[in-house]
């Protein structure tokens, strides 16, 4: 039974696993929507960005180094947009996993990821 269990982890982390450039998605005013595919960032790059300005998202692939430094960037950011649109940013987030800067998994979606191992270890007992 054990054994089957360390199987059936593996093959789950096999999946989910990926290897090569990192993916994120990109959009200029794409509201809170996941566009359809992330897209491969270059080399250089090595995380994932999501900008939130009133009702505008903007995401793409970032350094991070330019996560790094949020606070200052975004007080930087808000000076400028406080003054060329009279309004602020509302959040910035940065992440290092392919498609991290999407909307994120529906409820059901996480569910399901979870609960599919805990069934398959409850029927092959």
């Amino acid at each position: 039974m054990a054994r089957l269990w360390l199987i059936t982890s593996l093959l789950l982390m096999v999946a989910v696993y990926s290897t090569g450039a990192l993916k994120c998605y990109f959009c200029d005013d794409c509201l809170d929507e996941q566009p359809p595919l992330p897209a491969e960032c270059k080399s250089s790059v090595d995380a994932c960005g999501k900008w939130v300005l009133g009702d505008i998202v903007m995401k793409s692939c970032v350094p991070k180094s330019a996560c790094e430094g949020g606070d200052a960037l975004m007080n930087v950011v808000n000076s400028i947009n406080t003054i060329v649109r009279g309004s602020r940013l509302s959040s910035v987030h940065c992440c290092d996993t392919d498609g991290c800067n999407g909307a994120g998994l529906p409820a059901p979606a996480a569910l399901l990821l979870l609960t599919v191992p805990l069934i398959a270890n409850v029927l092959l007992r």
